[in-house]
Formats: structure tokens, C-alpha cells, sequence
């Protein structure tokens, strides 16, 4: 027999702390989830260029399939929330700094890769060209997170260098890391394409004649890249 169970009829989350940054903070009497408690913190607590990084629920850390299922999780049921945030900047620039140790990897993993294609040792090559193809994904991923948060405010960070020092009057290059995916998408697909039908040749030619030279030009300008948000690091 299904016995039923009594909702939490608290006023207030009955927690006893919640710390941010080892702080105290104060909770809206409205928040009744762990779901709640990030929205709050994350939209109305922290300042714009910092985000939430940690949460520790009486003592312990959150895995991300924890914070997926946050919307679930009771803050009446814990006594002590602490929470630590970094900023975003500093996130970005752990990303590029692993990121410079990879991306060079993967356009000569690449080229090897069309080059095994070709020579007929296809599991090699496939297997090669799929842990490209997902440091690629990440690559994106972070690019894109980089892009959003920074470039409305400081559209500074995509251009490479000022022919005379001038922002904003038309001197800027973009770094192409920076210019639009859509064509590189389509290239990804059509890898798809070539590979369920064993089309080998063009296979090979799309990752050597492609792909390979995009991700060579992104590892080349990753130092500049890199640099530049290293002095926006220092100047924040």
C-alpha cells in the first residue's frame, strides 16, 4: 500500500548556511529547490563576468549528473550550501591554455589520419579521425562559450592586431577562429556522408584539403588568442 508523502511546508528554506565564496548569504523565501538557489545566485547574486563552479551540499561536491537533477533536490534538506564561483575570464583562459597543447595535435593527427584512410587502414584512420572530430566538438564548444560571453562588450578580443592602433575604425583582422562554423559543419557532415557510403577518396580529401588546414590556421592563432586574453586577464 503506497503510503502518502507530506510536502515540506517550510516559510523558509531551513537551511542553516549558505556560503558564497565563504560568505554568507542571504535566500529569498521563494526558493525551495537546489535549482533555485543557482538560478537566484547565478542571475541576481554574482556579478556578470563570474560564474558558479562549485556546490558543496553538507560537504558533499556535486557531480554534474547531481546538478542536472538539482531541480529535485530539497534545500530544506541540508543544512550547510557552500558555493564557489570563478571568473569567466580565467575559466577561458584555462581552456585555451589546454586547448594550445592540443589543437597543434590534432591537424597533424588529421593528416595522418587522410593518409592511413588512404592507404587502406581504415579502423586506424577511423578511429584516429573520431578522437579528432570530438577534440573539435570541445574546441567549438569553447569558442563558442568564449565568444558569447565576451565579444558583445569586448568585440576587441576576435581581432588579431590594428594596423594603426585605432579600434573600431576598420584597421582590425579578425582571427578566423572567430568567423562563422557554418561551412565547417557542413564539412562534418559530409565526413558523415563519405563514411557510411565507404566513399574512401572523399573521405581522405575532406579531413587533408578541409578540415586539416582550418584546425592548422586555429593553431597558429591560438598563442595571439591566448595572449590577448591574458592581457584582458591582467587589465580586469
Amino acid at each position: 500500500m503506497a503510503c502518502a508523502v507530506t510536502p515540506k511546508t517550510n516559510s523558509k528554506a531551513s537551511v542553516a548556511k549558505v556560503l558564497l565564496d565563504y560568505r554568507d548569504i542571504e535566500l529569498p523565501t521563494a526558493l525551495r529547490t537546489v535549482q533555485d538557489l543557482l538560478v537566484h545566485v547565478q542571475t541576481n547574486v554574482l556579478p556578470r563576468d563570474r560564474v558558479l563552479q562549485h556546490i558543496v551540499l553538507d560537504g558533499r561536491k556535486l557531480s554534474e549528473e547531481d546538478e542536472r537533477d538539482a531541480h529535485s533536490l530539497e534545500l530544506a534538506d541540508y543544512k550547510k550550501i557552500e558555493l564557489q564561483s570563478r571568473r569567466i575570464l580565467e575559466l577561458a583562459l584555462e581552456g585555451l591554455s589546454s586547448a594550445r597543447a592540443v589543437i597543434p595535435a590534432v591537424a597533424d593527427d588529421l593528416l595522418t589520419s587522410a593518409s592511413l584512410i588512404r592507404s587502406g587502414q581504415l579502423a586506424d584512420g577511423l578511429g584516429i579521425l573520431h578522437d579528432c572530430v570530438s577534440m573539435i566538438d570541445w574546441y567549438l564548444d569553447l569558442i563558442t562559450a568564449i565568444e558569447s560571453t565576451f565579444h558583445d562588450d569586448r568585440p576587441w578580443l576576435k581581432q588579431r592586431s590594428y594596423a594603426n592602433g585605432a579600434e573600431g575604425e576598420g584597421n582590425a583582422r579578425a582571427f578566423r577562429t572567430f568567423e562563422p562554423k557554418d561551412d565547417l559543419g557542413e564539412k562534418l557532415q559530409q565526413l558523415d556522408v563519405a563514411r557510411q557510403a565507404h566513399d574512401l577518396v572523399a573521405l581522405a580529401d575532406l579531413v587533408e584539403y578541409d578540415i586539416a588546414p582550418l584546425v592548422a590556421v586555429w593553431a597558429q592563432e591560438l598563442p595571439a588568442i591566448l595572449a590577448q586574453m591574458k592581457a584582458e586577464n591582467a587589465e580586469a
